[in-house]
This record gives C-alpha cells, sequence and structure tokens, in this order.
C-alpha cells in the first residue's frame, strides 16, 4: 500500500490539483465581481493588491489536496481489488514523477515572480452567481455573461 500510495496515488493526486479546477463566478461582499478558483473549495482568487497577482488560501488548499488524494486512493485501491493486479513499471513512475515535479516547479516560480499572496483562510464572504469546472488549459466565460446577475445584484441586502 505504501508503495502504491508514494508512486502512483500521490502524483495523480498532485497533477489533478494543478490540472483540473472549478470556477466560480461571484461577488466579493464589500469588493468586486471575480472569478474565484478551487475543487471543492474556493483555493484561489485574484489578488486584491496588485494586478497579476493571486491570493491562496492555504486551508481550502490542503482540504482540495486531501479530498483528491481519497478519490484518486479509493479509485487505485478499486482497480488493483476488482479489475487487476497492479504492476507499475519503474519508467512509468519516474515519467509520473517528472512530470508531478515540472508542474510543482512552474507553478511555484511563477507564483514567487508575481507576488501573490498566502493566506491561512479566506477572510471575506462572497455571492456566487455560477460556477463550472475547467482544465488548466481553458478559461472561464467572458465576465460579460454574467453582467444581468450583476446588475440585479442586491448589494445592501446581502452585506450580512
Amino acid at each position: 500500500m505504501k508503495k502504491l500510495f508514494i508512486t502512483i496515488i500521490l502524483p495523480l493526486a498532485l497533477i489533478s490539483q494543478l490540472v483540473i479546477t472549478k470556477w466560480w463566478y461571484g461577488v466579493v461582499l464589500d469588493g468586486t465581481d471575480e472569478f474565484l478558483y478551487g475543487f471543492p473549495f474556493v483555493s484561489r482568487c485574484r489578488g486584491f493588491h496588485t494586478s497579476l497577482s493571486h491570493q491562496y488560501f492555504i486551508l481550502e488548499v490542503l482540504l482540495n489536496f486531501l479530498v483528491r488524494l481519497v478519490f484518486w486512493s479509493i479509485v487505485v485501491l478499486a482497480f488493483k481489488k476488482y479489475l487487476t493486479r497492479l504492476r507499475i513499471a519503474p519508467t512509468l513512475v519516474k515519467i509520473f514523477y517528472g512530470i508531478t515535479i515540472s508542474f510543482v516547479s512552474f507553478f511555484a516560480f511563477v507564483s514567487h515572480e508575481v507576488d501573490d499572496v498566502y493566506l491561512l483562510k479566506r477572510d471575506f464572504n462572497i455571492h456566487v452567481f455560477d460556477s463550472g469546472l475547467m482544465f488548466l488549459w481553458q478559461y472561464p466565460p467572458e465576465r460579460e455573461t454574467f453582467e444581468k446577475e450583476l446588475n440585479d445584484f442586491d448589494w445592501f441586502e446581502n452585506q450580512n
């Protein structure tokens, strides 16, 4: 089990954490309209202090990673138990770790260069209008799509 965790489950969880996410479009109460990202919890949004930066919420990132880890553990263990015995070639493990290290290194470098902010927990409330799944290479819908919801939003009613 320990070998299976290190060779397959951990790299799959890390890669899926970086590649698959969910976008949320909503209003930051006492703020602006924003696209927020993370699955199943909002763990990233635009940085409010400077352009091109992001805010990362550490607790939500860890919970998202834990959910992915449990998901991939269930999938891999079910595959091992019910379908076939897993034999992982050492080259496949090296490829998994190479991809994982490349993704993590790239995102760490970009995050460091654009002055991102890391907070323990999100310290603002949001009102979500819409959401959807997306991959790393996709973009969320245009803001103009949600213009009607934004104009109809009652700012004073949702302050609490």
